[in-house]
């Protein structure tokens, strides 16, 4: 533990991870335990003002259903994922956005489109109104993503998302 927290000091407070930190972080955490998975890329926070959402419908138990074709384990879920969003059409969500991770304080989003229904702006608009949601709860909207997932860090683009910090997992 001791070589990984001054690692980490001495790159903070920079927001990206140059390579020969995480080489550096690999080591340690190798000797320990083979290493099987790595993630890492950017973490944003809201803005104060958020754009508003397009057509967009809120998700609750109530009308779960939409969602259970694309999403099923959403749909399972969704008490625990609130407050969520999605846009329907034909009465089935295209796109959603609910809360992947959950604290008194803070809420992570969770985004996903149907491949057939990308590059349409969805992704974008229930994110907004998922956020607009996770404020009007008394609760922080937080997002992120991997560097190598350009269209979700073109949402977090394309709603002004302030980069805040660098997410690793190392497992």
């Amino acid at each position: 533990v001791r070589p990984l927290r001054s690692l980490i000091a001495a790159a903070l407070p920079g927001l990206d991870l140059p390579p020969h930190l995480l080489t550096a972080l690999r080591d340690p955490l190798a000797s320990h335990a083979p290493l099987t998975h790595e993630f890492t890329g950017p973490a944003y926070r809201f803005p104060d003002a958020l754009p508003r959402p397009g057509p967009v419908v809120a998700i609750t138990a109530a009308n779960a259903e939409v969602v259970r074709g694309a999403f099923p384990d959403l749909a399972v879920e969704i008490d625990a994922r609130l407050p969520c969003f999605a846009v329907v059409e034909g009465g089935v969500a295209l796109a959603v956005c609910f809360s992947s991770r959950l604290s008194a304080r803070a809420a992570e989003a969770g985004v996903e489109t149907v491949p057939s229904a990308r590059g349409r702006g969805h992704a974008t608009a229930v994110t907004a109104a998922w956020a607009r949601a996770v404020r009007a709860r008394g609760r922080i909207p937080l997002y992120s993503t991997s560097w190598d997932n350009a269209a979700s860090r073109g949402v977090a683009r394309r709603l002004g998302l302030i980069p805040y910090g660098t997410d690793l997992s190392i497992t």
